[in-house]
């Protein structure tokens, strides 16, 4: 075993002052974790651009081309390869003079992904944790041929190849029920079908969560979905919490409800939705969740991802909390087509939801053989 300190040499990044001017709009790409997403990067990943004086006079760096990128805080052991020179945030540190004779990029950074769950383990700090450049540099490395690096790397490639084209058939899926939404009933906000517009108390009724006490969270119970169990418009059960206490009926989920964050610390996630579908147990929703109940689910589950819809509830939004009341529910104004119409927008989200089943089955058997393949490489 090699330890990866000893194959290669570190440079941290650096972040310019957002305040001078003379620091952005330049030709250096610069990224953040936010790019790294275990692919080839080139200036398209850029999220700014920066100018030589950035880098004369700043923390920030020239990274060269080919090295390999590894997040070291938010983004903890994402990493990337660079295609062309750019430069990087503090939370990303650059893996430069590499020995290209006896050790493959590629394979270094499946491994490295591999190694994710370790490093998150270690990362340490009060409010944005992080992991030491000593860290990652005492991390033993396989010492294997570098054929069976490239062998490796080309068979988790594959396999992340196809990841990659199953979510982005769920995402194509998504953007057909928003494409069908407006061919059927016009962008809500132009409303150039003329539609009626009626309250949305008049078509659906709505609940506040559950309030419970820390100390009534069990191991069994009741599941309490939470924001964190909406994933990608899709309810996310992998990370639950359960109660033992008493609970009335219409706080219980029921199939085709359609479950909203009311509040959250960010207000990019407050109104974010997810259809429930398939319900196999009881389940009821916190405290800064809510609960859309309505025969015409599938039309406003798409309307609440349409911007008619957050340009009203920021409208009626505190200035200290981002959330959604009963009351900001009571003033949302909606087109409303005839019942048959969202009946027949019923039955199209019902094939789209069956179609998105089997590709997310079909993703969760590859990220299974991710994982097995992550262990049977790198242990």
């Amino acid at each position: 075993m090699a330890k990866l300190g000893d194959i290669c040499t570190f440079q941290s990044g650096g972040t310019p002052n957002k305040k001078e001017p003379a620091y952005f709009q330049g030709d250096i790409p610069w990224i953040t974790t936010v790019s790294l997403n275990g692919s080839i990067l080139d200036g398209s990943a850029a999220m700014d651009w920066i100018t030589d004086r950035a880098i004369a006079e700043t923390a920030a760096k020239i990274v060269p081309a080919q090295s390999i990128l590894v997040g070291t805080r938010v983004g903890i052991g994402k990493v990337s390869i660079n295609a062309v020179p750019m430069s990087v945030s503090q939370d990303i540190v650059a893996l430069l003079n590499i020995d290209e004779e006896n050790w493959n990029k590629k394979y270094l950074c499946r491994w490295l992904e591999g190694k994710r769950e370790y490093l998150l383990s270690q990362a340490r700090g009060a409010t944005i944790k992080g992991i030491k450049i000593d860290t990652i540099a005492g991390l033993p490395v396989p010492e294997i041929s570098l054929e069976k690096q490239k062998s490796i790397a080309k068979s988790m490639d594959r396999v992340n190849s196809l990841i990659s084209l199953r979510k982005q058939q769920l995402a194509k899926l998504d953007e057909l029920v928003k494409a069908r939404f407006v061919e059927m009933f016009g962008d809500p906000l132009q409303n150039p079908k003329g539609l009626k517009i009626a309250a949305l108390s008049e078509v659906a009724k709505y609940y506040c969560g559950l309030t419970y006490k820390p100390e009534d969270a069990q191991n069994t119970g009741v599941i309490v979905l939470r924001s964190s169990n909406i994933q990608n418009g899709e309810l996310d059960l992998s990370d639950i919490v359960r109660v033992e206490c008493s609970i009335r009926d219409r706080l219980l989920v029921q199939e085709n409800d359609i479950l909203m964050c009311s509040r959250n610390g960010s207000a990019n996630l407050v109104g974010k939705t997810a259809l429930i579908k398939g319900l196999k147990e009881k389940m009821t929703f916190g405290a800064f969740m809510m609960i859309i109940r309505s025969p015409y689910y599938a039309y406003l589950t798409a309307y609440f991802q349409m911007d008619a819809f957050r340009r009203q509830i920021k409208t009626g939004a505190t200035t200290t909390i981002n959330q959604i009341t009963g009351r900001m529910m009571d003033a949302i104004k909606l087109p409303v087509p005839e019942k048959e119409e969202m009946m027949e927008f019923n039955q199209y989200i019902e094939r789209i939801v069956q179609l998105k089943q089997t590709a997310r089955q079909a993703l969760d058997k590859l990220e299974l053989l991710k994982k097995s393949l992550i262990q049977e490489y790198f242990g």
